[in-house]
């Protein structure tokens, strides 16, 4: 509690007087509210469904006018999509009824701070062509090395000012990668042979020319790492390049606030090159220069940027800071412990997404099939993290063993535990019911035969970035694709913290008293931030065959049922655009 109450603390004083009373619990399909996209028939059309299948109330269904893109700017997030579901609510009296917000395909999926990130993206390409064009031109030079007297004897210029023109290299017929390989190889021949030269002078062109190609190619970094492990001839002094390099890190530290403009970008990716060379910064941009914008950040804790579904749970919030995350008030570990004081209320949501529209309407009629009966299958766990994240892999690695005690111990469900560094291989979980894993990063591997309304997720980042790309290796879009019909996952960056804690989320739902919504929202940790629940959050799928006794858990994680609900808590004054407060 106290590290909850110190992590509101961060987000500013007001905060802490926003105290959460506990919830009433067991969703209801009156007290969910359907939202698509009037644009796009798909959308309208999966929304009618839902209606149907889920025997909601025909005032439950909010069709608004929103963007069709995959992202929104944050002013038409405030103007198309907040504003206008606030306003819906209020004018036809469910303000105080409505819940849960389940959100169609075609909804925007990511909070975006818009023009800009276009901006950067394109800087990302530049970089990504311009330091390619400059590796193509270092494979050329490298095998003139020795052959012809260099212009000017200045180690400090660029590679073309150490040798004679030569003529301009031919497009490159080898992939990046492999052409990165092949010149550093070449570069580390080069530097070993400039000590087997007899003749003084031919000895100091030589290295020169090697000494310019590798700060070009690794910049100061490599540089100083060659000249600390060969000491070749003319070599400058390492010190004042130790100096050099070291104001440059440092310039690019403070960099990190400015980099959220596509000019604080520019003046990084010089640095970048000055410091690690064109062979690095090419991998770096490479990274992001065709990913979607949401990933195009390099200070992820101070991004305005998040998931839709996240930011509208703060519906009723009015002003608050969107850099950064806030504080999940539904969260089991404070929301009982803060209830005597009022707060705007929080609505929990989910998405049906994916891929494709159909894709979309499969999860529901998966997930109102399977109630009927109950999910049944074999919950696969996957531990064994990376060991480089320390401490943190440790801590999941038990957590996820704790689980399958868990769920060995009190329910009927089969349990698959694997322990190695390896996640499972593909074709090794057949009739998978349930699954909780990592660390492939958006890198689905195909182990997975799914049972009809399987819940699972993979713990890793950007694995919702490309949530409607059929061809995209991350885990959410192919999980959805293979047949599940929950999961989880984030829009970007969202740290190891932000994801509900595995035994938290699958013992609420092993109980079978409480919908997909209710066990995502009593388990994840943050709202305004980068997580998404993609299934429908009425679904329960142990509703039919329970599995765990909710006296098992944690005090404090089944939430109180009662058989009447407290009074809902007002609404904060009504509905209005309002500007982002500073963090």
């Amino acid at each position: 509690m106290n590290r909850t109450l110190a992590r509101l603390r961060r987000s500013g004083p007001a905060l802490l007087l926003l105290a959460v009373c506990s919830p009433a619990w067991s969703l209801t399909p009156a007290e969910v509210l359907v939202v698509a996209n009037r644009k796009l028939p798909e959308s309208v059309e999966l929304a009618k469904l839902y209606m149907q299948l889920r025997h909601l109330p025909p005032e439950n269904v909010a069709l608004l006018d929103m963007p069709t893109t995959y992202e929104i700017g944050r002013a038409d997030y405030e103007k198309d999509i907040r504003v206008p579901i606030g306003r819906f609510l209020q004018e036809r009296q469910l303000d105080k009824q409505i819940r849960c917000l389940v959100l169609m395909w075609g909804v925007p999926v990511r909070v975006m701070e818009g023009e800009d990130l276009r901006q950067k993206e394109a800087v990302y390409q530049s970089a990504v062509k311009d330091s390619l064009a400059r590796i193509v031109m270092l494979r050329a030079l490298v095998e003139k090395v020795g052959s012809l007297p260099p212009k000017q004897p200045d180690l400090l210029l660029p590679p073309e000012g150490q040798f004679p023109p030569v003529p301009p290299p031919a497009e490159p017929t080898l992939a990046p990668d492999k052409l990165k390989d092949q010149l550093a190889d070449l570069i580390a021949a080069r530097q070993v042979e400039v000590a087997r030269i007899a003749d003084p002078g031919k000895k100091r062109a030589f290295s020169r020319q090697v000494m310019a190609l590798t700060l070009e190619g690794y910049g100061l970094s490599g540089l100083i790492r060659y000249l600390t492990s060969d000491s070749p001839p003319d070599a400058p002094p390492v010190e004042p390049l130790r100096k050099q390099l070291a104001d440059i890190e440092a310039k690019i530290q403070l960099l990190r606030g400015e980099e959220l403009s596509a000019t604080g970008l520019k003046k990084k990716i010089d640095l970048l090159r000055a410091s690690d060379g064109v062979v690095h910064l090419h991998g770096y941009a490479e990274q992001y220069a065709n990913r979607p914008a949401a990933a195009v950040i390099t200070d992820p804790v101070k991004t305005p940027n998040a998931a839709v579904d996240s930011e509208l749970s703060l519906l009723w919030w009015g002003a608050y800071p969107v850099e950064g995350w806030m504080i999940n008030p539904l969260h089991w570990t404070f929301a009982e412990k803060l209830e005597a004081r009022p707060h705007p209320p929080v609505l929990m949501t989910s998405r049906l997404d994916g891929p494709t529209p159909a894709l979309a309407a499969r999860m529901l009629r998966d997930s109102v099939a399977v109630e009927r009966s109950g999910l049944t299958g074999t919950f696969y766990i996957d531990a064994g993290g990376p060991a480089r994240l320390g401490n943190a892999a440790a801590a999941m690695d038990n957590r996820l063993k704790q689980l399958a005690a868990l769920a060995r111990d009190n329910t009927r469900v089969r349990v698959v535990l694997d322990t190695s560094p390896q996640v499972f291989a593909p074709g090794a979980c057949p009739d998978a019911a349930l699954y909780v894993g990592w660390y492939s990063l958006r890198k689905y591997v195909p182990a997975f035969t799914w049972a009809r309304g399987a819940v699972g997720y993979h713990i890793a980042s950007f694995e919702a970035v490309a949530l409607r790309a059929a061809d995209s290796p991350e885990w959410c879009p192919q999980m959805i694709s293979t047949g599940v019909a929950a999961t989880i996952g984030p829009v970007a960056e969202p740290f190891l913290g932000a994801f509900p804690l595995p035994e938290e989320f699958f013992s609420l739902l092993l109980t079978g008293h409480y919908t997909l919504a209710e066990c995502y929202w009593r388990t994840v940790p943050q709202a305004s931030w980068q997580m998404i629940l993609l299934g429908d959050g009425l679904y329960n799928p142990f509703a039919a065959n329970p599995q765990l006794d909710p006296r098992v858990l944690p005090p404090g994680l089944a939430p109180r049922v009662s058989a009447s609900r407290p009074a809902s808590h007002p609404a904060s004054s009504a509905i209005s655009s309002r500007p982002a407060g500073p963090r």
